[in-house]
Protein backbone atom coordinates (compact mmCIF):
# COMPACT_ATOMS: atom_id res chain seq x y z
CA UNK A 1 0.00 0.00 0.00
CA UNK A 2 2.96 2.47 -0.03
CA UNK A 3 5.98 3.44 -2.56
CA UNK A 4 8.89 1.72 -1.41
CA UNK A 5 10.98 4.38 -2.69
CA UNK A 6 9.55 7.52 -1.94
CA UNK A 7 8.74 5.95 1.52
CA UNK A 8 12.60 5.96 2.01
CA UNK A 9 13.72 8.58 0.46
CA UNK A 10 11.95 10.55 2.69
CA UNK A 11 12.27 8.75 6.08
CA UNK A 12 16.28 9.29 5.40
CA UNK A 13 15.68 13.04 4.81
CA UNK A 14 13.07 13.46 7.83
CA UNK A 15 10.33 14.91 5.35
CA UNK A 16 7.03 14.44 6.38
CA UNK A 17 5.29 14.43 2.54
CA UNK A 18 5.57 10.02 2.13
CA UNK A 19 6.56 9.34 5.72
CA UNK A 20 5.31 9.66 9.05
CA UNK A 21 5.26 8.54 12.90
CA UNK A 22 1.63 6.72 12.92
CA UNK A 23 3.52 4.94 9.27
CA UNK A 24 6.79 4.29 10.71
CA UNK A 25 5.42 2.63 13.66
CA UNK A 26 3.04 0.68 11.74
CA UNK A 27 5.83 -0.77 9.97
CA UNK A 28 7.86 -1.45 12.87
CA UNK A 29 4.63 -3.37 14.65
CA UNK A 30 4.38 -5.43 11.57
CA UNK A 31 7.81 -6.18 10.57
CA UNK A 32 7.86 -7.22 14.15
CA UNK A 33 5.50 -10.16 13.03
CA UNK A 34 8.61 -11.46 11.20
CA UNK A 35 11.92 -11.11 13.16
CA UNK A 36 13.13 -13.64 15.09
CA UNK A 37 14.44 -11.23 17.64
CA UNK A 38 13.56 -11.44 21.48
CA UNK A 39 12.16 -7.94 22.87
CA UNK A 40 10.81 -7.35 25.36
CA UNK A 41 7.44 -5.65 26.44
CA UNK A 42 5.38 -4.87 29.01
CA UNK A 43 3.71 -8.17 28.40
CA UNK A 44 5.69 -10.22 27.44
CA UNK A 45 9.27 -9.05 29.40
CA UNK A 46 11.39 -10.51 26.46
CA UNK A 47 9.72 -14.08 25.92
CA UNK A 48 7.90 -13.81 22.47
CA UNK A 49 8.84 -11.20 19.69
CA UNK A 50 6.02 -8.11 19.47
CA UNK A 51 5.14 -5.18 17.79
CA UNK A 52 2.70 -4.27 20.70
CA UNK A 53 4.38 -0.93 22.25
CA UNK A 54 5.01 0.25 18.55
CA UNK A 55 1.36 -0.30 17.58
CA UNK A 56 0.02 1.31 20.40
CA UNK A 57 2.05 4.24 19.54
CA UNK A 58 0.49 4.14 16.34
CA UNK A 59 -2.58 3.63 17.33
CA UNK A 60 -1.78 6.90 19.84
CA UNK A 61 -0.70 8.93 16.85
CA UNK A 62 -3.80 8.28 14.70
CA UNK A 63 -6.42 8.95 17.41
CA UNK A 64 -4.39 11.99 18.01
CA UNK A 65 -4.32 13.62 14.16
CA UNK A 66 -6.80 16.21 13.59
CA UNK A 67 -7.10 15.47 9.72
CA UNK A 68 -7.00 11.72 8.68
CA UNK A 69 -7.25 12.25 5.07
CA UNK A 70 -3.38 12.20 4.06
CA UNK A 71 -1.58 9.24 2.23
CA UNK A 72 0.47 8.03 5.00
CA UNK A 73 -2.82 7.84 7.46
CA UNK A 74 -4.40 5.52 4.67
CA UNK A 75 -0.89 3.32 4.09
CA UNK A 76 -1.12 2.89 7.88
CA UNK A 77 -4.64 1.75 8.29
CA UNK A 78 -3.93 -0.81 5.85
CA UNK A 79 -0.64 -1.60 7.39
CA UNK A 80 -2.31 -2.03 11.01
CA UNK A 81 -5.07 -3.94 9.48
CA UNK A 82 -2.32 -6.33 8.00
CA UNK A 83 -0.38 -6.77 11.76
CA UNK A 84 -4.08 -7.58 13.33
CA UNK A 85 -4.50 -9.72 10.94
CA UNK A 86 -1.42 -11.88 11.69
CA UNK A 87 -2.07 -11.92 15.19
CA UNK A 88 -5.41 -13.22 14.72
CA UNK A 89 -7.64 -10.57 15.39
CA UNK A 90 -9.46 -10.55 12.26
CA UNK A 91 -12.58 -7.96 13.54
CA UNK A 92 -9.87 -5.31 14.20
CA UNK A 93 -8.06 -6.39 10.94
CA UNK A 94 -11.26 -6.02 8.95
CA UNK A 95 -12.09 -2.25 10.93
CA UNK A 96 -8.96 -1.16 9.70
CA UNK A 97 -8.93 -2.20 6.02
CA UNK A 98 -12.51 -0.63 5.99
CA UNK A 99 -11.64 2.68 7.33
CA UNK A 100 -8.34 2.77 4.80
CA UNK A 101 -10.37 2.51 1.36
CA UNK A 102 -12.94 5.08 2.69
CA UNK A 103 -10.68 7.44 3.40
CA UNK A 104 -8.89 6.75 -0.06
CA UNK A 105 -12.90 6.87 -1.91
CA UNK A 106 -13.03 10.52 0.61
CA UNK A 107 -9.40 11.98 -0.98
CA UNK A 108 -10.50 11.14 -4.60
CA UNK A 109 -7.50 8.76 -4.94
CA UNK A 110 -9.90 6.32 -7.34
CA UNK A 111 -9.48 9.60 -9.93
CA UNK A 112 -6.21 10.17 -11.63
CA UNK A 113 -4.81 13.55 -10.70
CA UNK A 114 -3.68 15.26 -14.05
CA UNK A 115 -1.78 17.71 -11.95
CA UNK A 116 0.16 15.31 -10.28
CA UNK A 117 4.40 14.94 -10.81
CA UNK A 118 5.35 11.60 -11.47
CA UNK A 119 5.97 10.59 -7.23
CA UNK A 120 2.98 11.31 -6.53
CA UNK A 121 0.98 10.03 -8.88
CA UNK A 122 2.99 6.63 -8.06
CA UNK A 123 2.61 7.22 -4.61
CA UNK A 124 -1.12 7.85 -5.04
CA UNK A 125 -1.54 4.80 -7.33
CA UNK A 126 0.29 2.38 -4.65
CA UNK A 127 -1.89 3.89 -2.07
CA UNK A 128 -5.26 3.33 -3.54
CA UNK A 129 -4.44 0.16 -4.67
CA UNK A 130 -3.01 -1.52 -1.47
CA UNK A 131 -6.22 -0.67 0.37
CA UNK A 132 -8.99 -1.47 -2.45
CA UNK A 133 -7.09 -5.05 -3.01
CA UNK A 134 -6.53 -5.11 1.03
CA UNK A 135 -10.44 -4.21 1.32
CA UNK A 136 -12.02 -6.68 -1.25
CA UNK A 137 -9.66 -9.68 -0.41
CA UNK A 138 -11.37 -9.35 3.17
CA UNK A 139 -15.05 -9.35 1.49
CA UNK A 140 -14.14 -12.37 -0.39
CA UNK A 141 -13.01 -13.99 2.70
CA UNK A 142 -15.64 -12.74 4.93
CA UNK A 143 -18.60 -12.95 2.58
CA UNK A 144 -19.57 -9.27 3.12
CA UNK A 145 -19.49 -6.39 0.48
CA UNK A 146 -17.20 -4.05 0.15
CA UNK A 147 -17.95 -1.04 2.24
CA UNK A 148 -16.83 2.38 1.35
CA UNK A 149 -18.92 5.15 3.21
CA UNK A 150 -18.00 8.50 3.93
CA UNK A 151 -18.08 7.67 8.19
CA UNK A 152 -14.66 7.42 9.98
CA UNK A 153 -13.59 6.80 13.09
CA UNK A 154 -10.64 5.71 14.88
CA UNK A 155 -11.84 3.53 17.17
CA UNK A 156 -13.61 0.33 16.87
CA UNK A 157 -17.43 0.93 16.69
CA UNK A 158 -19.76 -1.26 19.50
CA UNK A 159 -20.88 -4.45 18.37
CA UNK A 160 -24.02 -4.22 16.57
CA UNK A 161 -27.26 -5.53 18.63
CA UNK A 162 -28.36 -8.94 17.85
CA UNK A 163 -31.70 -9.26 15.22
CA UNK A 164 -33.72 -11.98 16.04
CA UNK A 165 -35.61 -11.47 12.48
CA UNK A 166 -31.94 -11.19 10.35
CA UNK A 167 -31.07 -14.48 12.81
CA UNK A 168 -34.29 -16.54 12.05
CA UNK A 169 -34.26 -15.40 8.33
CA UNK A 170 -33.59 -18.07 5.86
CA UNK A 171 -29.58 -17.58 4.71
CA UNK A 172 -29.03 -17.54 0.69
CA UNK A 173 -25.59 -16.45 -1.06
CA UNK A 174 -26.13 -12.88 -1.63
CA UNK A 175 -26.75 -11.60 -5.17
CA UNK A 176 -27.65 -8.43 -6.96
CA UNK A 177 -31.40 -9.27 -7.61
CA UNK A 178 -31.69 -10.47 -3.82
CA UNK A 179 -32.37 -14.27 -5.19
CA UNK A 180 -30.25 -17.64 -5.08
CA UNK A 181 -28.17 -17.96 -7.41
CA UNK A 182 -28.91 -20.29 -10.28
CA UNK A 183 -26.46 -23.52 -11.37
CA UNK A 184 -25.96 -22.03 -14.69
CA UNK A 185 -24.83 -19.04 -12.92
CA UNK A 186 -22.61 -20.70 -10.33
CA UNK A 187 -21.49 -23.08 -13.42
CA UNK A 188 -20.88 -19.74 -15.72
CA UNK A 189 -18.92 -17.91 -12.91
CA UNK A 190 -16.28 -21.47 -12.38
CA UNK A 191 -15.75 -21.35 -16.25
CA UNK A 192 -14.50 -17.77 -16.09
CA UNK A 193 -12.57 -18.51 -13.15
CA UNK A 194 -11.13 -21.05 -15.25
CA UNK A 195 -9.96 -18.70 -17.87
CA UNK A 196 -8.74 -16.20 -15.89
CA UNK A 197 -6.49 -19.34 -14.68
CA UNK A 198 -5.85 -20.85 -18.17
CA UNK A 199 -4.47 -16.97 -19.28
CA UNK A 200 -2.18 -16.68 -16.52
CA UNK A 201 1.75 -15.20 -17.86
CA UNK A 202 4.47 -17.48 -17.62
CA UNK A 203 5.96 -15.32 -14.87
CA UNK A 204 2.96 -16.49 -12.61
CA UNK A 205 2.14 -20.16 -13.53
CA UNK A 206 3.87 -23.25 -11.31
CA UNK A 207 7.24 -24.64 -12.64
CA UNK A 208 8.58 -21.13 -14.11
CA UNK A 209 8.84 -20.16 -10.67
CA UNK A 210 8.20 -20.70 -7.08
CA UNK A 211 8.71 -17.65 -5.40
CA UNK A 212 5.97 -16.50 -2.11
CA UNK A 213 3.98 -14.03 -4.27
CA UNK A 214 3.31 -16.63 -6.74
CA UNK A 215 2.20 -19.56 -4.74
CA UNK A 216 0.38 -17.24 -2.21
CA UNK A 217 -1.62 -16.52 -5.54
CA UNK A 218 -2.32 -19.84 -6.62
CA UNK A 219 -3.80 -20.64 -2.90
CA UNK A 220 -5.77 -17.47 -3.02
CA UNK A 221 -7.48 -18.67 -6.88
CA UNK A 222 -8.01 -22.03 -4.87
CA UNK A 223 -9.97 -20.42 -1.86
CA UNK A 224 -11.69 -18.15 -4.59
CA UNK A 225 -13.00 -21.64 -5.94
CA UNK A 226 -13.60 -23.28 -2.29
CA UNK A 227 -16.03 -19.86 -1.36
CA UNK A 228 -17.99 -20.32 -4.64
CA UNK A 229 -19.09 -24.14 -4.23
CA UNK A 230 -18.54 -24.10 -0.04
CA UNK A 231 -22.66 -22.99 0.13
CA UNK A 232 -23.53 -26.04 -2.26
CA UNK A 233 -20.92 -28.81 -1.04
CA UNK A 234 -24.38 -30.97 -0.18
CA UNK A 235 -26.30 -30.29 -3.59
CA UNK A 236 -25.42 -31.15 -7.29
CA UNK A 237 -25.54 -29.62 -9.85
CA UNK A 238 -28.05 -31.11 -12.21
CA UNK A 239 -26.67 -31.81 -16.48
CA UNK A 240 -23.34 -31.19 -15.07
CA UNK A 241 -20.93 -33.71 -14.61
CA UNK A 242 -19.47 -31.21 -11.91
CA UNK A 243 -20.22 -32.09 -8.24
CA UNK A 244 -19.47 -29.37 -5.83
CA UNK A 245 -18.27 -31.46 -2.87
CA UNK A 246 -15.21 -32.92 -5.42
CA UNK A 247 -14.34 -29.33 -6.54
CA UNK A 248 -14.47 -28.23 -3.02
CA UNK A 249 -12.38 -31.40 -2.05
CA UNK A 250 -9.84 -30.55 -4.66
CA UNK A 251 -9.67 -27.04 -4.00
CA UNK A 252 -8.85 -27.54 -0.48
CA UNK A 253 -6.32 -30.12 -1.61
CA UNK A 254 -4.10 -27.96 -3.83
CA UNK A 255 -4.11 -25.39 -1.28
CA UNK A 256 -2.51 -27.48 1.16
CA UNK A 257 -0.15 -29.20 -1.59
CA UNK A 258 0.66 -25.61 -2.12
CA UNK A 259 1.34 -24.36 0.86
CA UNK A 260 3.41 -28.00 1.73
CA UNK A 261 5.70 -26.73 -1.05
CA UNK A 262 5.49 -23.21 0.08
CA UNK A 263 6.91 -24.37 3.79
CA UNK A 264 9.47 -26.64 1.75
CA UNK A 265 11.22 -24.03 -0.31
CA UNK A 266 10.69 -20.60 1.94
CA UNK A 267 9.48 -21.92 5.81
CA UNK A 268 6.47 -20.97 8.05
CA UNK A 269 8.24 -18.04 9.43
CA UNK A 270 7.11 -15.46 6.89
CA UNK A 271 3.93 -15.99 5.11
CA UNK A 272 1.21 -13.51 3.76
CA UNK A 273 -1.26 -12.72 6.27
CA UNK A 274 -4.46 -14.38 5.00
CA UNK A 275 -2.64 -17.93 5.37
CA UNK A 276 -4.17 -18.40 8.38
CA UNK A 277 -7.67 -17.76 7.25
CA UNK A 278 -7.26 -20.05 4.18
CA UNK A 279 -5.93 -22.79 6.32
CA UNK A 280 -8.80 -22.91 8.62
CA UNK A 281 -11.30 -23.07 5.36
CA UNK A 282 -8.90 -25.72 4.00
CA UNK A 283 -9.53 -27.83 7.22
CA UNK A 284 -13.15 -27.39 7.92
CA UNK A 285 -13.67 -28.09 3.85
CA UNK A 286 -11.58 -31.40 4.64
CA UNK A 287 -13.38 -32.64 7.55
CA UNK A 288 -17.17 -31.52 6.18
CA UNK A 289 -16.33 -33.93 3.04
CA UNK A 290 -14.03 -36.32 3.95
CA UNK A 291 -16.69 -38.81 5.44
CA UNK A 292 -18.33 -38.90 2.27
CA UNK A 293 -15.63 -39.08 -0.65
CA UNK A 294 -16.84 -40.81 -3.56
CA UNK A 295 -14.11 -43.66 -4.39
CA UNK A 296 -12.05 -41.77 -6.51
CA UNK A 297 -11.25 -38.97 -4.27
CA UNK A 298 -10.97 -40.86 -1.64
CA UNK A 299 -7.71 -42.19 -3.09
CA UNK A 300 -6.26 -38.81 -3.64
CA UNK A 301 -3.13 -38.17 -1.23
CA UNK A 302 -3.94 -35.22 1.18
CA UNK A 303 -0.18 -33.94 1.42
CA UNK A 304 -1.00 -31.40 4.43
CA UNK A 305 -4.21 -30.95 5.24
CA UNK A 306 -6.03 -32.74 8.38
CA UNK A 307 -6.37 -30.72 11.66
CA UNK A 308 -3.38 -32.44 13.35
CA UNK A 309 -1.05 -31.41 10.31
CA UNK A 310 -2.58 -27.76 10.46
CA UNK A 311 -2.85 -27.25 13.39
CA UNK A 312 1.27 -28.40 13.63
CA UNK A 313 2.00 -25.66 11.25
CA UNK A 314 -0.38 -22.87 12.67
CA UNK A 315 1.51 -23.34 15.91
CA UNK A 316 5.11 -22.01 13.99
CA UNK A 317 3.15 -19.19 12.18
CA UNK A 318 3.11 -16.30 14.73
CA UNK A 319 5.16 -16.45 18.21
CA UNK A 320 2.68 -14.17 19.27
CA UNK A 321 -0.55 -16.31 19.15
CA UNK A 322 1.06 -17.72 21.90
CA UNK A 323 0.71 -15.04 24.42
Amino acid sequence: SLSREQFIKDFCKGQARYCSSILVNALLALGYSYSSQHIGTKDTQGTYPSGDEFFAESQRLLDAEENHHTLTTIQALSIMSLRQLSCGRDSESHHYSAQSIRLAIEMGLQRPDRTADNDEFSVKNATFWGAFALHHAWAVTSHSLPCCSSTFTARLPPKPATFLDAEDALWVPYTDENHPPTSREILIFYTKYLSWYDLLSDVLRLGHTSTPAVLFTHMYYHFAVLLLFRPFVTLSIPGSNILPRDVCFEAANNISALLHSYSALHTLQRIPSFVPTLLFATSIMHLSVKPNLSPPIRRIRVTYCYPSKLQASLNGLWPTWVK
